[in-house]
């Protein structure tokens, strides 16, 4: 089997700047399928799908309750709703908030995780506070790829900064890097394991 084809990202303050240049890098991209928790207040203008698709070549939507998976597409989070995975579709709930926040990116990465364990990169990107990093170690745990923007990089660096200090992440990088190293990843096959966490200059993360 080819490489990791399922990428979740979390973002919350400042991750919309970050994921832009990420999508912008991925072309078509048509083996990776992409799902997207970012903080927002319930009453956000829905115009997210609009932002991620002038980012790159790539169609985007808020997620439907039980829409199929798809490669080449980027999946959103709705405004005041939790977004899951589950085998095969998509599944968006209205559950407690977590963290403070509907949609969180714990829930997200969680369910993720355990539905398709070795073929998930989970990708924490800027943020405050701590949402995401129980949902990246279940990443982790289930044999998937962790990525973190580099904290140096992040308007917000708590989220980012959060995860690195507990959860064993893969590649520390500034937003730039992590699209084209995605695309890489998608392409090596399984099994592997990356586990050489650095930061901006290539010196290991301590």
């Amino acid at each position: 089997m080819t490489g990791p084809d399922l990428v979740v990202v979390g973002a919350s303050a400042g991750g919309l700047d970050a994921l832009r240049p990420i999508i912008a890098s991925l072309g078509t991209a048509s083996n990776l399928t992409i799902v997207v928790a970012i903080h927002r207040g319930p009453s956000t203008p829905g115009v997210l799908p609009q932002v991620i698709e002038a980012a790159g070549a790539l169609p985007a939507s808020y997620a439907v309750d039980r829409e199929p998976l798809r490669p080449g597409h980027v999946f959103l989070a709705s405004p005041d709703h939790h977004l899951v995975v589950s085998a095969d579709r998509l599944l968006v709930t209205h559950g407690p908030p977590e963290h403070g926040f509907r949609p969180a990116i714990d829930p997200l990465f969680r369910s993720a995780a355990r539905a398709h364990g070795r073929r998930v990169i989970g990708v924490i990107l800027s943020g405050g506070l701590a949402d995401g990093v129980l949902g990246l170690a279940m990443v982790k745990h289930y044999g998937g790829v962790a990525i973190v923007q580099h904290p140096d990089d992040a308007l917000a660096p708590g989220m980012p900064t959060s995860a690195i200090r507990a959860v064993a992440v893969d590649h520390i990088l500034p937003a730039l890097e992590i699209g084209p190293l995605l695309l890489r990843l998608a392409g090596t096959p399984l099994p592997g394991g990356w586990h050489d966490a650095s930061d901006l200059h290539g010196r290991p993360i301590t």
